[in-house]
């Protein structure tokens, strides 16, 4: 078997993985465990065999994700498997403010753009590929979209991103001047 198709392999089990307390979250939300005269943490245990222990930036990440939503400490200590301390914890490390950092500017100045006229239909074609592929990210909040990133992949997400956001800013700015 060739090395990256056993990587591919393995980082689906993260993948997998990093979103089984989605189903948990779903069930509670639906009132299944409730239905059944059970806790959530009863369901979990009798009826997904336990909890998945994640490890302590994907945890964060279900964290923040679950308090976006609306979710108390104690319903996402029940969710994800925790004692509310661990959640009150987590949810102090990312209020926190971030420390300020200075930076290049000139560091993430995007290139400069190539020109693209869009008069042949391929090209009108890719541009509205972009703008639905847009459209659909907006509608997904970022910390679901950041939860099912696998952590080995993190690095290589956040410079992707960094391509996209200098492309973007080179395709303002093209709008801004017409």
């Amino acid at each position: 078997m060739r090395p990256e198709d056993a990587l591919e392999f393995s980082e689906s089990f993260g993948t997998i993985g990093a979103g089984w307390y989605r189903q948990v979250a779903w069930a509670e939300s639906q009132g299944i465990p409730k239905a059944l005269g059970l806790t959530t943490r009863e369901w979990v245990e009798k009826f997904v065999g336990g909890y998945v222990k994640l490890a302590l930036e994907d945890r964060r990440g279900a964290v923040k994700e679950l308090v976006s939503e609306g979710r108390s400490q104690r319903q996402i200590a029940d969710v994800i498997g925790v004692d509310e301390a661990t959640v009150r914890r987590d949810v102090a490390a990312f209020a926190a403010p971030e420390p300020e950092i200075e930076h290049d500017v000139a560091a993430f100045a995007a290139p400069e753009p190539e020109v693209i006229e869009l008069g042949d239909p391929k090209d009108r074609a890719a541009l509205v590929a972009v703008m639905t592929t847009l459209s659909a990210m907006r509608s997904t909040p970022p910390a679901a979209m950041a939860a099912s990133v696998p952590s080995s992949r993190v690095p290589g997400t956040r410079a992707e991103l960094k391509r996209i956001h200098q492309w973007t800013g080179a395709l303002i700015r093209e709008l801004d001047q017409r």
